[in-house]
């Protein structure tokens, strides 16, 4: 740690913070919090969204947005931001500046060159290449200091159970992100509870995971709450970051560069799962909080910010006017000219669009002239189509009513068929009958025939022996003594033949 002044500093700080705290929010506020306790005073310039200027002015931290506000001049401008700090370095101009380069590749990151630039810190290798690639920075002024973490919010958690149970997956992009899909479905494989993170997750509820997926300022966080970290996001796999890995990664930040090691897979994720170990976890959370705390940072910075100082670099007023002039030339005139292209464009585009709504308008204006008749002709069908549909009802009933009728009639037909058929057999029995009558009446005449001949003949007889029996009673008066019984006896036989 560098010789410090006795004297308090007035540090500037200027930021852009996007509109959550995933980005330089919650480090702008550690660090802000961090020169407090160490008897500085900080200010801070820039756009700063609500929650983040709140929670800075609840550290008595100043927050504006307007450089004319203040009626002091800073020792040093902390200078995050492109826009925001050269805003304060044409302000200030005789006010050393450290620009901080926190990202490889967003605009924003873009590294200011000025006369009054002292020092430019980069917060892992990818950005100090971006400083040692950019013209006018001078490589003999780059420094590099890596993140930190306040290690008074996040506190050590109870000791790491011997088999990971749950798991916390910090990915702002959600489960519809490839990447946190593959990560969830591998840590159900291996039996791990798994729960989704978009932001900043607090510090006390860090504590209830065993391992954590994450990347940079988080995976810091969760190293130095003691749990096992995997670094991973859409960038790929760094793995787990273990005592053997753990400068290398630190080097990258645990960011993008050490990420592209390899993708994200499932057998990847299962394999830094595997590699859990409670022990060596516990190592890394103590070199975490021992040399990767907010204090650590804080002291280094200040390092460069006495330097800054010290140096004495208070350039020529000429030479911060050519300067500014060539930052209009170079950077702001052609933003200004490509934004008022834009903005050219835009009003182009307007109006087309003012024209296209127009067309539109008469369009619709037509299409709901064509509607209405549509509609009036779709009532006139509608009606058509109810007395059609009345009409066809009634053409229904008749027809069940034919086919009715038809149907009775059928079985009437049916039914006369039969009894036609019946009358021909009832014919054709009586025919028969007729015929079997007329034999048994010719049977019958000839048996009355031949009865007639019989009774004839019976009465021819009857005569006889009528004729006989006479001749008998006059015989009997004759014979009535010697005869008698011979009479009787004739009698008795003739009698017989017809018994």
């Amino acid at each position: 740690m560098g010789k410090q002044s006795p004297r308090a500093l007035r540090i500037l700080i200027t930021d852009d913070t996007a509109a959550s705290r995933a980005g330089t929010g919650p480090c702008l506020i550690d660090f802000a919090r961090a020169l407090l306790r160490k008897g500085h005073h900080a200010v801070v310039y820039g756009a700063v969204p609500p929650d983040v200027a709140q929670a800075l002015r609840d550290a008595t931290v100043p927050v504006v947005d307007d450089l004319a506000a203040l009626n002091f001049v800073p020792d040093v401008i902390h200078g995050q931001h492109h826009l925001e700090t050269m805003t304060a370095a044409l302000h200030f101009a005789g006010t050393p500046v450290v620009a901080a380069c926190h990202a490889f590749s967003p605009w924003e990151q873009t590294p200011p060159v000025f006369p009054t630039v002292a020092r430019w810190i980069a917060l892992d290798e990818s950005c100090a290449q971006r400083l040692g690639t950019t013209a006018g920075v001078d490589a003999a002024r780059i420094r590099t200091l890596h993140n930190g973490v306040d290690i008074a919010r996040f506190e050590p958690r109870a000791p790491l159970p011997a088999t990971p149970r749950r798991a916390l997956l910090c990915n702002t992009h959600g489960l519809q992100d490839t990447c946190a899909a593959t990560i969830v479905r591998a840590c159900r494989q291996a039996g791990v509870a798994v729960d989704l993170a978009t932001n900043d997750v607090p510090a006390h509820l860090l504590r209830d995971y065993d391992i954590v997926f994450a990347q940079s300022r988080r995976a810091l966080e969760a190293m130095a709450t003691g749990c096992a970290t995997i670094v991973a996001d859409r960038a790929g796999l760094a793995g787990l970051v273990t005592t053997a890995n753990f400068d290398r990664l630190r080097a990258l930040d645990f960011g993008m560069r050490s990420m592209q090691a390899a993708p994200v897979t499932e057998a990847g994720v299962l394999a830094a799962i595997a590699a859990y170990d409670v022990d060596d976890a516990g190592r890394v959370c103590e070199r975490v909080r021992t040399e990767a705390n907010i204090d650590v940072l804080v002291d280094a910075t200040l390092v460069q910010f006495r330097e800054a100082i010290d140096a004495g670099r208070f350039p020529d007023p000429q030479d911060c006017t050519q300067a500014a002039a060539r930052y209009l030339r170079d950077v702001v005139s052609p933003t200004v000219k490509s934004v008022e292209q834009a903005r050219a464009a835009q009003r182009q585009a307007e109006d087309a669009r003012d024209a296209h709504i127009e067309a539109g308008k008469t369009a619709a204006a037509a299409a709901e002239k064509r509607i209405d008749a549509a509609l009036q002709a779709r009532e006139a069908a509608v009606t058509e189509r109810a007395v059609a549909l009345k009409a066809h009802d009634q053409m229904e009933a008749r027809l069940a009513r034919a086919m009715q009728r038809a149907l009775d009639a059928g079985i009437e037909r049916d039914a006369a068929f039969a009894a036609r058929e019946e009358a021909k057999q009832a014919q054709l029995a009586a025919t028969g009958m007729q015929a079997r009558t007329a034999d048994a009446y010719a049977d019958a005449l000839r048996a009355q025939g031949q009865l007639a001949l019989d009774l004839a003949d019976a009465r021819a007889r009857l005569l006889v022996l009528e004729h006989e029996l006479e001749s008998a009673k006059r015989a009997q008066a004759d014979l009535r003594d010697t005869r008698a019984w011979r009479a009787v006896t004739a009698y008795r036989r003739f009698w017989a033949k017809f018994a």
